[in-house]
C-alpha cells in the first residue's frame, strides 16, 4: 500500500529527467511537448516499471501543476502550529503519570554513556535508545506536521477539484484515489503527456484500474469526511 506514498515523494524531490537523443529510437509518448523514448524506460514490468513511469511522465507535470497552486497546497503557518499544539496537548495526555519514569530512563542511558570502556557498537546501541526515549517524551513536534499536512492539503485538493470519489488509507494519511486518477486523465486530455504504447499506459495507470486495494479503500461519505474532510486537527476557519 505504499506504492503511490512513495511516488509522490519521488516525483517531487527527484532531479529533472532528460530527453533522449531522437535519432534512431522509438517514440512512446511526450510530456510538456518533450519526446519520451523506449530506451528511456529500463524497466520490464510491476513496482519498477510503474515508478519509472510516473517519475517520466507524472513528475514534471505534477511539479508544475502544484507550483501553479503553491498557496492552495502548502500548509499555513497557523495551521502548523494549531496541528503542532493539537498532537503536543494529545501527547501529553498520553504520558501523563509516565512522565517521571521516561525521564528516569533517559537518565539512566545518559549515565551509561559516561562510561569510557564501551565499545562503539554499545556505545551506537545507547544512543539509539536515547533517541528514541527522548523522542518518545518531547513528542511528535513540527517535523511530524511536515510529514501530514502537505501530503493531506495536496490530497484535499485533488478531491475538491476533481471530483471527489472514492479514498484509500496509505501509510502517509488518506489519498483522494478518484480524484488523483481523474487528474492524471485531464492532464493527458489537456495534452499535458501521452503514452501512445498501450502495454506502458495500462502499466501507468495500473495502480488505479486493476490493483486490488482491499478494505484500504472506501466510498463511505461519513468516513471520507470525519477522517478525510474533517480530521479532529483540522483548523477550523
Amino acid at each position: 500500500m505504499k506504492i503511490l506514498m512513495n511516488l509522490l515523494i519521488l516525483l517531487l524531490f527527484l532531479p529533472c529527467l532528460t530527453f533522449a537523443e531522437s535519432k534512431g529510437q522509438e517514440k512512446v509518448g511526450e510530456v510538456l511537448g518533450n519526446d519520451v523514448y523506449r530506451s528511456q524506460i529500463t524497466a520490464q514490468d510491476g513496482y519498477k516499471l510503474h515508478m519509472e513511469l510516473h517519475s517520466i511522465f507524472t513528475r514534471p507535470v505534477l511539479k508544475k501543476y502544484m507550483e501553479k497552486y503553491e498557496e492552495q497546497i502548502q500548509p499555513t503557518q497557523q495551521e502548523i502550529d494549531h496541528f503542532v499544539a493539537f498532537y503536543q496537548k494529545k501527547h501529553e495526555e498520553e504520558i501523563k503519570g509516565k512522565k517521571d519514569q521516561m525521564v528516569e530512563e533517559i537518565e539512566i542511558i545518559k549515565n551509561k554513556l559516561k562510561n569510557t570502556t564501551l565499545s562503539k557498537e554499545e556505545r551506537e546501541n545507547l544512543e539509539i535508545d536515547l533517541m528514541g526515549k527522548e523522542m518518545d517524551l518531547k513528542g511528535p513536534g513540527k517535523s511530524f506536521a511536515m510529514f501530514v499536512l502537505p501530503h493531506w492539503k495536496m490530497q484535499l485538493h485533488f478531491y475538491q477539484n476533481f471530483g471527489g470519489g472514492r479514498i484509500l488509507w496509505q501509510q502517509r494519511g488518506i489519498e483522494a484515489f478518484d480524484a488523483m486518477h481523474t487528474w492524471l486523465n485531464t492532464q493527458e486530455k489537456n495534452g499535458k503527456f501521452s503514452i501512445t504504447d498501450k502495454k506502458l499506459r495500462d502499466a501507468f495507470y495500473h495502480y488505479w484500474t486493476t490493483m486490488d486495494h482491499g478494505a484500504f479503500i472506501t466510498v463511505d461519505q461519513q468516513r471520507i469526511n470525519d477522517e478525510f474532510l474533517n480530521p479532529e486537527w483540522k483548523l477550523l476557519k
